[in-house]
């Protein structure tokens, strides 16, 4: 589906309904990144950030409001992660580059913790936001990324079991199941 179109979030919404009926799980980790945003803020083109926005941001907070209710009709309580990064976080913040995708997971950051405030007393659904540490996304052995993309899906696997049910706890976590700031 195309998360930047809310019209393709619904169709994909309606198939999987007509195919599965309900959702357990739901991880977003779509994102974009604008060429030229390597360089620095001053440098940076902010024209070409709104795509990066309706795609990494925004699409985000689609998939979670159309997929609602096949969560809604989960068995046990459904779970929503959204795969964030230390590049979100304010209180951490030490890029001087990369703005579009830093704000975009910000805003993913704000969007967890809203959603969060409407459903914390649905004992049926819980959502964190996960910074899943760096990781040789390209494939390349060279990459100087410590987590191949297997090894990362596999401990990201093994914290959404643990944290599945903690409605409690911080919403902005990592990998390593450790609370990260906003």
């Amino acid at each position: 589906m195309d998360i930047g179109s809310t019209e393709s979030v619904e169709h994909a919404a309606a198939q999987v309904e007509d195919e599965v009926g309900h959702l357990d799980l739901l991880i977003n980790n779509a994102v974009l990144s604008a060429l030229g945003m390597d360089e620095d803020f001053l440098h940076a083109d902010m024209d070409s950030i709104l795509e990066t926005f309706n795609v990494s941001a925004l699409g985000t907070m689609r998939v979670m409001k159309v997929f609602y209710p096949l969560l809604k009709k989960g068995e046990g309580m459904s779970l929503i992660i959204n795969i964030s990064s230390e590049a979100g976080s304010i209180t951490k913040c030490y890029r001087s580059n990369y703005l579009d995708y830093s704000m975009a997971k910000a805003a993913v950051n704000m969007g967890t913790m809203t959603f969060y405030n409407v459903t914390k007393e649905d004992p049926g659904i819980n959502i964190f936001c996960v910074h899943p540490g760096w990781i040789r996304t390209d494939g390349r052995e060279d990459n100087p990324a410590p987590l191949s993309s297997y090894d990362a899906a596999e401990i990201l696997r093994l914290l959404f079991e643990k944290r599945r049910y903690d409605k409690q706890g911080h919403r902005f976590i990592t990998y390593e199941n450790e609370d990260y700031p906003f």
